[in-house]
């Protein structure tokens, strides 16, 4: 055997034992359990209290559930990101924090990240089932020991088809840009916190200034009125609604639209779940975090329009549900810093 085919031999059974030990990893990862002392502290602290800004009846689903398998009551208060970021803050320095985990986008929570009100989250062990698909940047907070990514929200396009007709849909986010489509796009507000500006984000950094600029020009009208404004495209009040939570398309079915996942991909953002420091009930909360990469769990999130980050499960999701999951993703999470700027220039660009 000469010399090129030995070291051809030699890769190719590197490759093959290398695709044995990921096998054997992912089976470990899988079936990975809590250890019976957490369990145990956590049954003794009896209760975990969530702050959440994200609105999602998954997370109701995964803390009944929750309850029923391990006798562990889950409270939980939903409010803006901005006034649980207070309320945090407030507890926090008086010595009396009553929450333990806070879910909610990693936007919001570089920023508590930033502030110091998160400790790292320790025994998790389903944490390294997360599947690798999200944003490369090694600055990203979507990979660390203080975050742990629970499901993504992606943003796509709505049309009705009476309006925009077959063939002559969108295909690409610079499509918006046809002069065809002046006066008849509605646009979530990117001047605010939400999917507008996860939009704006994510095309901002795709496409640049001049894409803001040039879509301004078309004279969308901005709104944040997220449950309302895909009824708007059905009534054929507007011909686009740009960008869409992908999740609200569900309760869509029947009515004349159709959501379109453009080829540059889904602007997103990660939602996730941080362990608050001094939080009173510290091993229910690891509990629940582990709890919510569970198979079962993680399933919930494409049946009702999320991305799920546990992708090992992608095989076991509905047909009717993989247009939540196979799209790309598009843009990455922003640091508080960049995301402070991209909210200015927003404001710059759409009057």
């Amino acid at each position: 055997m000469n010399a090129r085919k030995r070291v051809g031999m030699v890769a190719w059974i590197e490759r093959l034992l290398f695709s044995a030990l990921l096998l054997i990893g992912v089976e470990a990862a899988t079936a990975a359990e809590p250890s019976a002392e957490l369990i145990a502290a956590a049954k003794k602290e009896a209760v975990v209290v969530v702050y959440i800004s994200t609105v999602s009846p998954v997370y109701q689903e995964i803390a009944t559930a929750f309850e029923k398998r391990y006798g562990i009551k889950v409270q939980y208060l939903e409010a803006r990101a901005s006034e649980i970021a207070e309320r945090i803050r407030t507890e926090q320095a008086a010595g009396k924090p009553l929450a333990d985990l806070i879910y909610t986008g990693l936007t919001s929570m570089a920023i508590l990240k930033r502030d110091n009100v998160l400790d790292p989250y320790g025994d998790v062990p389903n944490v390294r089932n997360i599947g690798d698909f999200f944003s490369k940047d090694e600055r990203s907070p979507e990979r660390d020991d203080i975050i742990v990514p629970v499901h993504a929200a992606t943003w796509a396009v709505l049309v009705n088809p009476s309006l925009v007709k077959a063939g002559d849909e969108p295909r690409s986010w610079l499509d918006l840009l046809d002069e065809k489509w002046r006066g008849k796009i509605l646009m979530d507000d990117p001047r605010a916190l939400g999917g507008g500006n996860v939009f704006f984000n994510a095309t901002f950094d795709a496409f640049g200034r001049s894409f803001h600029e040039k879509l301004a020009a078309q004279k969308p009208t901005l709104s944040r009125e997220v449950m309302v404004s895909p009824q708007r495209v059905a009534r054929g009040e507007y011909a686009i609604y740009a960008p869409m939570n992908a999740a609200n398309y569900l309760r869509m079915r029947g009515l004349p639209v159709k959501m379109i996942a453009l080829k540059e991909g889904n602007p997103y953002i990660v939602v996730g779940l941080g362990l608050l420091k001094k939080a009173p009930h510290p091993n229910a909360a690891k509990l629940l975090m582990n709890y919510f990469l569970e198979e079962e769990s993680q399933l919930k999130y494409p049946n009702n329009g999320w991305r799920n980050v546990v992708t090992a499960i992608d095989g076991k999701i509905a047909e009717d549900r993989k247009m939540f999951v196979e799209p790309r993703l598009l843009g990455k999470t922003p640091t508080p810093e960049r995301a402070e700027e991209l909210l200015a220039t927003a404001g710059g660009i759409y009057k």
